[in-house]
């Protein structure tokens, strides 16, 4: 039946289970969860975590319920766990939630249905896994601890990789429609399997890591890159970038594998560090921006039909290859550091350097 609680305290003790099978109404009391979990099993109707409570807190919660779903419902917008959420079967609807914190893992093995939620992971080892992917709204870290995917995950919304947290993608590809800001550290593990896919705009703030030098994935990007932050090594995974963006900030940034304007976009490189990419792919086109510097490392940095401007805005352009083809263009600043041996093609050149 419902457990209701409308005043004083329900201590769960020493209890390492307690089974619902109808709703979990909160109207006024207080659960104190200890250490045990909290399993949602009907089969036969849906259930709700509701009540007049606005936040409402458990240890572990299971979601058992075949063909049933149990939604956050009623005043209850914050839902916090101090360990983990397991879906095992049917289906856990964010509801009302706007924000669900989780300290432990999050397994999902059915379904979960986002609402307008923000899941916040804030424990100190915490993993994002189960048999079934998940579809948050939107998803940040914060404290001091590490989140890593071990399925492949979306987020619909916004991604925030708080200071001093680090998020670990694991070896399945990963999404964030919405915007993501890092501040903390954004890294690999485990392996390349599946594309990372940042649709919006990707901004590393100061003091933030981006490095996916550990596994080298393939990477999408639809709305440009700030790098404001410590360290950006994207890899050497190939990086597409599917519409007009920019890569922006004053930071240095590294593309250890080739980096492609999708067809009839540009990618401009407004960045006033220097920005290191191994190849471009010319698949689109590539302008160099005001008192932007670009380094291309390898012997054959470019390749497609596309254009590159490296001579509208004032800028440098250098090749650091051993025995580098030079690209027959104009150039605002050229540099080639393999003067001997580099292949230099046509171009016209404001200003040359060649040590």
């Amino acid at each position: 039946g419902t457990m209701t609680l409308t005043s004083g305290t329900f201590s769960a003790g020493t209890a390492t289970g307690i089974n619902v099978a109808g709703d979990w109404a909160n109207n006024g009391g207080t659960f104190t969860p200890g250490s045990g979990t909290v399993t949602f099993n009907s089969t036969t109707a849906a259930q709700a975590i509701n009540g007049s409570a606005t936040s409402q807190t458990f240890n572990n919660i299971t979601v058992s319920k075949t063909g049933q779903t149990l939604s956050v419902g009623g005043s209850t917008t914050t839902l916090i766990l101090n360990g983990n959420l397991t879906i095992s079967a049917g289906t856990f609807s964010a509801g009302t939630a706007t924000a669900i914190n989780v300290a432990g893992n999050w397994s999902n093995s059915a379904t979960y249905t986002k609402a307008s939620e923000t899941v916040t992971f804030n424990g100190t080892s915490q993993s994002i896994a189960g048999s079934a992917s998940t579809t948050f709204n939107n998803l940040t870290t914060s404290g001091t601890g590490t989140t890593t995917t071990g399925i492949a995950t979306t987020v619909s919304g916004s991604l925030t990789v708080g200071t001093g947290t680090t998020f670990t993608m694991g070896n399945f590809a990963f999404t964030v429609t919405g915007t993501s800001s890092i501040t903390g550290t954004i890294n690999t593990a485990t392996g390349n399997t599946g594309t990372r896919t940042f649709t919006g705009a990707v901004t590393i703030n100061s003091g933030g890591v981006w490095d996916l030098s550990g596994q080298n994935p393939a990477t999408s990007f639809g709305s440009g890159i700030t790098m404001s932050g410590t360290t950006f090594n994207n890899g050497s995974g190939a990086a597409a970038f599917s519409a007009n963006q920019s890569l922006a900030g004053a930071n240095n940034m590294t593309f250890g594998g080739s980096v492609t304007p999708a067809s009839s976009t540009t990618l401009t490189n407004s960045n006033t560090g220097t920005v290191t990419i191994s190849s471009i792919v010319l698949t689109g086109n590539f302008t160099q921006g005001t008192n932007s510097s670009l380094s291309l490392s390898s012997a054959s940095p470019f390749s497609g039909a596309g254009t590159f401007d490296a001579s509208t805005n004032t800028n440098t352009v250098t090749y650091t290859g051993a025995s580098a083809s030079v690209r027959s263009t104009t150039y605002s600043s050229l540099t080639i550091k393999d003067r001997k041996s580099t292949r230099l093609n046509s171009s016209h050149v404001s200003e040359s350097r060649m040590p």
